[in-house]
Formats: structure tokens, sequence, C-alpha cells
């Protein structure tokens, strides 16, 4: 993702910017930090949890498959990872573990794409996207719902009325 990627309101680009949010929110990188800082840490995250002995210097792979995740997420490609999964089938058929080597498969046709060909490192990119987006998942889970502001919450966050906190206007502008 390029420093400063913008989107008209309503475009993908929108959805690009609030999944890369999303994803810095997910690896606990506070909204301060500036995008490249937090590529940084997102992608040292990502390479300190992985372990692949046969690639050697795994933050070209890790990086690339951000990219990669991130331009999924601005069109819509992994939308099915965070759909209940009795609705997800409305999105795509495809079983989850294929989907996350689909991502792979995807970063690995990237020009740039670090070449690799043991089965143990296909084993373990994938493994690293499926930690990757793990991390999203349960981010989206605990707090599922994006304000008009930015922020995220839970339907548990709102206040009920009638308590003091509803009465003194301490509600999500939604």
């Amino acid at each position: 993702m390029s420093e400063g990627k913008t989107g008209e309101e309503g475009t993908n680009g929108d959805l690009r910017i609030r999944w890369w949010l999303r994803l810095q929110r997910a690896f606990q990188v506070p909204d301060l930090i500036t995008d490249a800082n937090a590529r940084t840490v997102i992608v040292g995250a990502i390479v300190d949890r992985s372990d692949i002995p046969t690639l050697g210097v795994l933050r070209p792979f890790a990086d690339a498959i951000l990219s990669v995740v991130l331009d999924l997420a601005e069109t819509g490609g992994l939308d099915h990872f965070f759909v209940d999964s009795e609705l997800s089938h409305h999105l795509s058929t495809m079983p989850v573990g294929d989907a996350y080597r689909g991502i792979l498969t995807v970063a690995r046709d990237q020009p740039g794409f670090p070449q690799f060909s043991s089965s143990d490192a296909w084993t373990g990119l994938t493994e690293m996207v499926e930690w990757m987006l793990g991390r999203v998942r349960v981010s989206v889970q605990d707090q599922p719902f994006e304000a008009a502001l930015g922020s995220y919450f839970s339907l548990a966050d709102l206040p009920v009325p009638g308590t003091e906190a509803a009465e003194v206007g301490d509600s999500l502008s939604i």
C-alpha cells in the first residue's frame, strides 16, 4: 500500500483505507503512527510469529502478502472471511483453507515476490496468511461495527436507553 493512498467517498479506495485502519488496530498499532511505521510494525509482527527455516529472510514475503491482502480487501475479495459462517457461502463457496492458499498464490504471482519451491515453505506461508487474517477476524469479532467517525464498537458498547450514559449523550454516532 502506498503511503497516503486515498479514495473518493464510497469508492473501493475508501474500503482499502478502512481495511488498513482495521489491520493497524488488529495489530494494536495506534492510529497516530505513520503508515510506513505501522506497516513496519505489522510486517515485523508477522515475521516474528513465523518460523519457516527454508526461506531465510521472511520480511519480503510478509510485506508482499500484506499488500495482496489489502488489494483483495479493497475489491471485496476477503469479505467472506468476516461474514457469519452460516451466511458466508453466499459470498464464496471456497473452503477457508483454499482461500488462504489462494491469497498466497496471488502474492506469488506478483512481480518481485521471492521465489520458493519447498512444500514446507508453502505450508509456512499459508499459516502466515491464516495468522494475519486471524488477528483481523478477532478484531472484527470483538468490535464488528464502525461508527461514522471511524471508531469500532460492538453492540454491547452501546448505551442502554434509560441509563445514565444514554441520558448524558454518551452514545456512538453511527
